[in-house]
């Protein structure tokens, strides 16, 4: 069974759970869940120092003892849509409506409208923010740029092959440091696809994510991709 850590009164996830306890070259990370075979952690704000590739060795405590130990690799960033499913064209992101409701198959966004898209592993904030601390209001944190673009059957075609407008990158309010919220409008194009009565359309959308200027001179800056689907009518 997995049991979700809560904020404490001071806006702290917990750095032990369930009698588990990770760290990251020695320094504890707040946890997110814990089960029996499963633990989501958020990555300590002193990573934000390591090198691109330095190894970072991961432990796992129970009741205080050492249960598994694990090599990993620093990463600077890596943005990743928060979804369910694993092959690129199952993946269905965890997407919020422009009225607030889940979208699904059975409540799918409408054309024209915005949707939420979550994401995390954008790198170190452009303020210092503890790791776990959970942020209460919207604003800048990271300095990358993303765009999106709407894909059909793993095939950009019109009118899915236009840019989607985002209004909004940054902070997700009421959630842990870390986790970014992209708000985008659905164009209003996307409703030409026929369609029966009621039903409703899965949704690719295709995210390219670059580092924002400004680069060193002769260096190409880094570019993330990544691909959720949506539902939408």
């Amino acid at each position: 069974m997995t049991t979700a850590p809560q904020f404490d009164r001071n806006g702290n996830l917990p750095e032990m759970h369930e009698g588990v306890r990770v760290t990251l070259n020695g320094e504890p990370s707040p946890l997110l869940s814990v089960s029996r075979d499963h633990v989501d952690f958020i990555a300590p704000e002193g990573l934000a120092s390591s090198a691109e590739g330095e190894r970072v060795e991961l432990k796992v405590e129970l009741g205080g003892q050492l249960v598994a130990s694990y090599d990993l690799f620093a990463n600077r960033a890596n943005p990743r849509f928060f979804a369910r499913g694993n092959s690129p064209w199952e993946r269905f992101a965890a997407a919020l409506n422009q009225d607030g409701t889940v979208n699904s198959r059975r409540n799918p966004a409408r054309a024209g409208e915005s949707i939420s898209l979550f994401l995390n592993s954008a790198g170190a904030p452009a303020m210092p923010v503890a790791a776990g601390k959970r942020m209460e209001s919207a604003g800048a944190w990271s300095t990358l740029r993303p765009t999106l673009t709407g894909v059909s059957s793993g095939i950009q075609t019109m009118p899915f092959g236009s840019t989607w407008e985002i209004g909004y990158f940054g902070v997700a309010p009421g959630l842990a440091s870390g986790t970014l919220q992209l708000n985008a409008t659905i164009p209003a194009s996307v409703a030409a696809e026929a369609l029966p009565p009621g039903e409703a359309m899965k949704l690719g959308v295709a995210a390219i994510v670059l580092a924002a200027p400004p680069e060193e001179p002769g260096q190409i800056g880094r570019i993330w991709t990544d691909l959720v689907n949506v539902w939408v009518s």
